[in-house]
């Protein structure tokens, strides 16, 4: 082989390598971008999911009323509303629980799983269902979780948590 074709084998190798690496940093860069859309449409349906939660509890004044005598003193209900606003309470937890584990997959942040989860107070309420559901949640890390969020002493919309008259 002689050295023109020696040099001409040796440029087309550093191409091809050129070639790889380009492909290799634009294929990055577009899953960097397929991640932030993701992110972003996991975001916006998780926010959606929790805005059409509250506002079902909002626009039922009846609804409203049962869940925050449920929150304030569980027992001062029937045993038929006490079940309908477990239920209610429920939904919610579920919706926390998927965007706990969203988090932990990276596809939601931090920030809005935290904000989410805000909602959740140490009120008998809220501790009547924990003691009552917690049995038929699996993932541990999640129960720690919650564990540790009805423990604390974070209080928020106290003013919306007083009991109807």
């Amino acid at each position: 082989m002689d050295t023109k074709s020696t040099i001409l084998k040796s440029a087309l190798e550093a191409l091809s390598v050129a070639a790889v690496v380009l492909s290799l940093i634009f294929v990055g860069l577009e899953v960097n971008e397929s991640t932030r859309a993701t992110r972003s449409a996991t975001a916006a349906e998780t926010t959606a999911t929790v805005a059409e939660f509250y506002t079902s509890l909002g626009s039922d004044q009846q609804v409203g009323i049962m869940m925050r005598r449920y929150i304030t003193d569980p027992h001062s209900l029937t045993l038929d509303e006490r079940f309908q606003a477990t239920m209610h309470l429920h939904a919610l937890m579920l919706i926390l629980q998927s965007s706990f584990y969203l988090e932990e997959q990276g596809t939601l942040t931090p920030q809005i799983r935290q904000s989410m989860t805000k909602a959740i107070t140490s009120e008998p309420g809220i501790q009547y269902y924990w003691e009552q559901r917690k049995p038929i949640f699996v993932n541990e890390d999640f129960i720690a979780f919650m564990e540790q969020t009805l423990a604390s002493e974070y209080m928020h919309s106290k003013d919306l948590y007083q009991t109807p008259d």
